[in-house]
C-alpha cells in the first residue's frame, strides 16, 4: 500500500498517519519527492487493512493498494534506486557486485574453503545460509548463528564483507529450539 499525501501535510499529520500504521502491526518507509510531495510505502500483509483507515486522515491525498512484491524496490513506490552499503561494497548502484558462497553455511572447513576460493577470484562479498528453512522439521537447517561466527572469522582472515540469509529468527516449528 502507498499513502500519498498531500504538499501541505503537516509534521504532525504525518506522525498520526505514521502511528495509524503502526497501530495496524505494519511498518512504513518515506520517500520524500522532488516536487515536495512525500510517499509514504506501507510495509507487510495489507491485505486486511481497507484504504479508508488512512484517507480519513488529513494530510492523505490517495492510497494506492499494490499488491506486488518487492515493494521497498519497486519504481511504484519510488523512482530512485536503492544503494545497499555492505561494509563499503555499493550494491544498487552502477556497477555490477558479485556475491559468491554457499547455500547453507555447513562446517568450518567448508566455509573457509570457500573463503579462500571467494576471495582468490577477488569477490568482494561472501554470502551464506544461517538458517535454512525446511518442510521437515529433521532436516538440516543451518548452523545458525554459530554459522555466522564462522562467516565473521572468515571475512577476518580474507578482508571481505559478509552477508548472511536468515529467514526468522524463531524457528519455523514451534516447539522446536533453533540447532
Amino acid at each position: 500500500m502507498i499513502i500519498h499525501l498531500t504538499k501541505s501535510a503537516t509534521p504532525a499529520e504525518k506522525q498520526e498517519i505514521f502511528n495509524r500504521i503502526k497501530q495496524a502491526g505494519l511498518t512504513y518507509e518515506v520517500s520524500h519527492g522532488a516536487t515536495g510531495i512525500d510517499l509514504v510505502g506501507v510495509l507487510g500483509d495489507a491485505t486486511g487493512i481497507e484504504e479508508s483507515r488512512f484517507l480519513e486522515l488529513d494530510g492523505v491525498d490517495k492510497v494506492i493498494r499494490i499488491s506486488r512484491p518487492y515493494k521497498l524496490v519497486s519504481r511504484e513506490f519510488s523512482p530512485a534506486s536503492k544503494i545497499i552499503d555492505i561494509g563499503g561494497v555499493k550494491v544498487g548502484g552502477g556497477d555490477v557486485v558479485i556475491m559468491a558462497g554457499p547455500c547453507a553455511l555447513e562446517n568450518e572447513k567448508q566455509i573457509m574453503t570457500i573463503a579462500q576460493y571467494v576471495h582468490a577470484l577477488g569477490i568482494p562479498v561472501m554470502r551464506g545460509g544461517a538458517y535454512k528453512p525446511r518442510t521437515s522439521p529433521y532436516s538440516f537447517q543451518g548452523m545458525g548463528l554459530e554459522g555466522i561466527k564462522l562467516l565473521a572469522k572468515a571475512r577476518e582472515k580474507y578482508g571481505f564483507e559478509n552477508n548472511h540469509r536468515g529467514h526468522r529468527t524463531s524457528s519455523p516449528y514451534p516447539g522446536r529450539r533453533q540447532p
